[in-house]
């Protein structure tokens, strides 16, 4: 009974110390350092099972180091380092780093010098993550020195280990000969951080600038502009007690202005109504971004009280920092922005979407079904990608649209002048990119090439009539596309594609030949979409039909008994021909065009014109007549009505 109680005992604290880890990710990887050192410690006279466990150790060493630092650091600035570090010994002599599952996965050659595991996991783990979504707005030097300042904080942590000396003998050192720029800003940097400026002001407006510009190609003028501010708060962080400098920036993209709470002698006779009319003043001048800083106890306390008396009016509080400077002297730190800030404003346009989606989809509400990221241009479109939290969730975009579309179309009357997509999340970069760009259906990209180091996808699409709606009116699908998956996207045409005929243009030129109506202008081409060697759809039509035409025009183009389609077929190669009628409303046209599925067999098509995209509830089971996603059929039928189509069976 002793033995059985002992065993209950022992597996409760097992179940305990497994939720605890489960719940606290962040002590996760510390656990996991000790559970190996003790493991190494046990394998000592076993070579084998030794050399396996420290390499395992170094690696997880390594991960809590680096994971840890980069936590404080994104306390300080939110999304400065997203993703955590995750390292793979390889054999290769090439390292490499990607993101995956969110996480930044390196993988390089484990050497038996501890400190060159250190220093250079790190520094390929930082050119990686380091503001993934901003870092290419940052001139080479500058970024550089930014990631030794972090990549510093990482190998100083290290006192077990000679990493941080390593560091500069093997890369700061040889990085500064080669480069007489990078020492400067190395001390700008230096200067920066000493009165916490870099991350809590620099990193988090070079953060903002890139959510701002997500989606453009980085210029040298916004890189000048970032290094004249970082050139700006040096002149702050070194100026004298008494010294007068510059306290607002205002470029093109980065409106900042500095509100340094430091003269004794003016609180005293005026109080705090000259600094509240001075932020008053600079909401009126438009500057984004507002930074309220004290240095010391009474001028701390002079900060919370302006606090008390904006906060409520003309400013929301983003965040809040309390931190030493000069070693010992207590700061304070508040970022501001006008209540008609770019942050405040997107927080608003996101949450009034997160909002409409918690009250229409009830797994979204109770978490079955998760919104991992939004993009929105108000008044123009809106993309959300969504996944599925638990298994029994079956596809969480059919969650999102509803029966009979019935909750998209709820979501639509709450964004009225806004096109909706939903998109499906993905770890796979290339695939969420894929979903990202519909309703361009994932069929008609040849490929997508993936540069992870400047956040750029190229997408090669197979016509011109896919280029076309890759990119949507004005740019707005892709420019949503990029804004939704952090990356540039850039849509392409095959080099072949811009000179060559097109293979709906060829399927023309035959049908003209073959069909003397066509060729006469008595029956007009509408629409054409075709897969060359794999199948075709072509809606046609009258040019001036007669009352009581007895032929429709699609009859006309197939011949009696079809006879003018097997004279055409030899010529394509084999592949299916269809011909369908042209209808005015856009229902009936999909309708038509989804044959072989039967106009009996649909019970109804939702249309949205806006976005593009079609419902349609079929009243046959799952597996009859259609429902692969990648159906050639469907695939036509979307390109030639130019909707996105999803299929739902009652």
């Amino acid at each position: 009974m002793g033995n059985l109680w002992g065993w209950i005992g022992g597996s409760a604290l097992t179940v305990v110390v497994i939720l605890y880890l489960f719940n606290r990710p962040d002590k996760f990887e510390h656990w996991m350092k000790l559970f190996y050192q003790f493991i190494y410690f046990l394998s000592i006279n076993i070579p084998k099972i030794k050399g396996t466990i420290d390499k395992r150790l170094v690696a997880v060493s390594i991960q809590d180091t680096v994971n840890h630092i980069c936590d404080q650091i994104n306390e300080e600035a939110p999304d400065i380092l997203p993703h955590a570090l995750k390292i793979e010994w390889v054999k290769s002599d090439t390292p490499n780093s990607f993101i995956s599952k969110g996480k930044a996965v390196v993988r390089l050659k484990h050497y038996d010098n501890q400190d060159r595991n250190i220093v250079e996991s790190t520094l390929l783990y930082l050119r990686q993550s380091f503001l993934p979504r901003a870092k290419n707005y940052l001139d080479k030097s500058l970024r550089q020195s930014c990631e030794y300042k972090i990549a510093s904080r990482v190998f100083i942590s290290r006192r077990d280990t000679g990493a941080f000396d390593y560091f500069i003998q093997n890369e700061m050192e040889p990085a500064t000969q080669k480069e007489s720029s990078i020492q400067n800003d190395l001390q700008l940097i230096e200067n920066l951080d000493g009165v916490g400026f870099l991350t809590r002001v620099f990193l988090s407006e070079v953060t903002l600038t890139g959510q701002k510009l997500l989606g453009t190609v980085p210029t040298d003028t916004i890189r000048r502009e970032l290094r004249d501010f970082a050139n700006f708060l040096d002149i702050i962080a070194r100026k004298g007690k008494d010294e007068y400098v510059p306290l607002s920036f205002k470029g093109s993209k980065v409106k900042v202005a500095v509100i340094l709470v430091a003269k004794r002698e003016r609180i005293t006779r005026h109080g705090i109504k000259p600094y509240i009319r001075r932020i008053e003043n600079r909401i009126m001048e438009g500057y984004d971004s507002i930074y309220l800083a004290a240095w010391g106890n009474e001028f701390i306390r002079a900060v919370l009280l302006i606090k008390g008396e904006i906060e409520k009016d003309i400013i929301t509080i983003i965040r809040r920092y309390d931190y030493p400077v000069h070693g010992t002297t207590k700061a304070t730190l508040m970022v501001c922005q006008p209540k008609s800030g770019y942050l405040a404003q997107q927080k608003k346009l996101y949450d009034e979407v997160r909002q409409a989606f918690m009250e229409i989809v009830p797994e979204v509400k109770d978490g079955l079904v998760n919104i991992v990221a939004m993009s929105r241009i108000k008044g123009l479109g809106i993309k959300v990608a969504v996944r599925a939290a638990e298994q029994k969730i079956g596809d969480p975009i059919d969650c999102c649209i509803g029966i009979n579309a019935g909750r998209l179309n709820q979501l639509k009357e709450r964004f009225p002048t806004e096109f909706m997509g939903i998109a499906r999340w993905s770890d796979d970069t290339k695939e969420f990119i894929a979903n990202a760009i519909r309703p361009l259906h994932p069929r008609n990209i040849v490929k997508i090439e993936i540069d992870d180091e400047n956040l750029i996808a190229n997408v090669l699409v197979n016509s011109h009539e896919s280029l076309g709606k890759a990119i949507g009116k004005g740019g707005s699908n892709v420019k949503l596309a990029s804004e939704l998956t952090g990356f540039f996207i850039n849509i392409e045409l095959p080099p072949e594609l811009l000179q060559a005929q097109s293979p709906e243009d060829e399927l023309i030129g035959i049908l003209k030949g073959e069909i003397p109506e066509i060729l006469n202008k008595e029956i007009e081409i509408v629409r054409v979409a075709r897969h060359k060697g794999s199948g075709s759809k072509v809606i046609v039509k009258w040019v001036e039909p007669e009352v009581g035409q007895k032929y429709r025009a699609s009859e006309i183009c197939y011949g009696r008994d079809h006879e003018t389609l097997r004279k055409i077929r030899p010529r394509l190669l084999g592949e299916r021909v269809y011909f369908h009628d042209w209808c005015e409303s856009s229902e009936e046209q999909i309708t038509a065009c989804l044959y072989p599925i039967k106009s009996y067999e649909i019970d109804s098509v939702e249309i949205d014109d806006s976005s593009q995209l079609a419902v349609v509830t079929l009243n046959t089971p799952p597996n009859i007549p259609i429902s692969g996603e990648y159906n050639l059929d469907l695939e036509l039928c979307e390109e030639v009505t130019g909707f996105q189509i999803e299929i739902i069976h009652r």
